[in-house]
């Protein structure tokens, strides 16, 4: 019971730190990218401030989703169902739309490309939002 109140613990903080991430990717690194000026100014910056999001933000998501299933997995905790319900379509959505949109925009400097992940991107921030409620 102990290690279970620890793990909770721990995903709560990993939850919080997860959305701060999302927030942080929405806000701060997608409106620099808008900010850029030409196709091969937003292509120079996408990639590494893509790299520096998948060490900030996507790595903890992963414990944080590995951490919920454990969870899910070994105790009887329902809220965790639906923690878990929220993680996979950020997950979903992360894999069929914004990974999609970014490469395109790493390779190209697609601004349409930029516009499109931004509005979409909502649907993850608003699923953190929820996933902490």
């Amino acid at each position: 019971m102990e290690q279970h109140n620890s793990a909770l613990t721990l995903l709560s903080h990993l939850s919080a730190y997860s959305l701060a991430g999302c927030l942080m990717e929405h806000f701060v690194v997608f409106h620099s990218w808008q900010l850029t000026t030409s196709h091969d100014e937003l292509q120079r910056l996408q990639t590494p401030t893509g790299m520096r999001t998948l060490y900030i933000y996507v790595i903890p998501k992963i414990i944080t989703t590995l951490l919920a299933c454990y969870l899910a997995w070994t105790t009887n905790e329902t809220w965790l169902k639906w923690c878990l319900a929220c993680l996979t379509v950020s997950w979903v959505s992360s894999f069929t739309v914004q990974i999609p949109l970014q490469r395109r925009i790493q390779q190209t400097g697609d601004r349409k490309a930029l516009v499109t992940l931004v509005w979409t991107d909502w649907r993850q921030s608003i699923t953190f939002l929820f996933y902490q409620g």
